[in-house]
């Protein structure tokens, strides 16, 4: 959910919409998941400088629910750095094909993710890819339970790993496969070994795994 911080009528109709959900039975039954909540306009595009969004959508959420006495909880799972830029790059390229822009290498993605980190902190894609001060970051906003991506791939039991209770038993291979790339193992190898030539011509590979929490 794209949300602009500064608009007053979007705050009200984000909190009506909260009220709404609020309204359907237990507050703490109510999940709302999406991982645009973790994407500003700029990120979602590959672009170097942000437009509009000046943070994630998911604290301007927990503002809001705030704002009508709900107090958010944060589940998040996060995947091994490397991986997760890879797909972050090769989705991004479907992100730009939609949109009619020009594509553009993993090298120079990354190094337009380093210019929108430096100009507006916390706002690319590097930010949840340093994982404890990502998490840091969400944990003086709410409550977090975080799982790590390879973890919750080879459980026997989600619901568990996820943080819920009094769920029926699945394993997450049970579950169809969705968003499948069309990309060959090479094609995705030579994304990751760019990538991290990419950040290594940044100070943004020691940050990187000197914050990593989760392989």
């Amino acid at each position: 959910m794209a949300v602009d911080n500064s608009r007053v009528d979007v705050q009200r109709l984000l909190q009506e919409l909260l009220h709404l959900v609020s309204r359907g039975g237990d507050q703490e039954s109510v999940v709302i998941s999406s991982e645009r909540l973790m994407d500003t306009y700029s990120s979602l595009n590959g672009a170097s400088r942000q437009k509009g969004e000046k943070v994630f959508p998911v604290f301007v959420l927990m503002s809001n629910m705030r704002a009508i006495g709900i107090e958010p909880r944060v589940l998040i799972c996060l995947r091994e750095p490397l991986g997760y830029l890879r797909s972050k790059y090769l989705r991004t390229l479907g992100q730009r094909r939609a949109i009619g822009a020009r594509l553009i290498t993993p090298y120079e993605y990354i190094i337009k993710q380093v210019a929108l980190e430096e100009s507006c902190p916390g706002t690319s894609v590097l930010s949840p890819a340093q994982h404890s001060r990502f998490l840091k970051t969400l944990q003086a906003c709410s409550a977090v339970h975080a799982v790590g991506f390879r973890v919750l791939i080879q459980s026997n039991d989600v619901f568990a790993q996820l943080g819920f209770t009094g769920q029926p038993l699945h394993a997450f291979r049970d579950f169809p496969r969705e968003n499948q790339l069309p990309y060959s193992i090479e094609e995705e190898e030579y994304v990751r070994l760019e990538v991290i030539r990419a950040l290594k011509s940044t100070t943004y590979y020691d940050k990187i795994m000197l914050s990593k929490r989760f392989d």
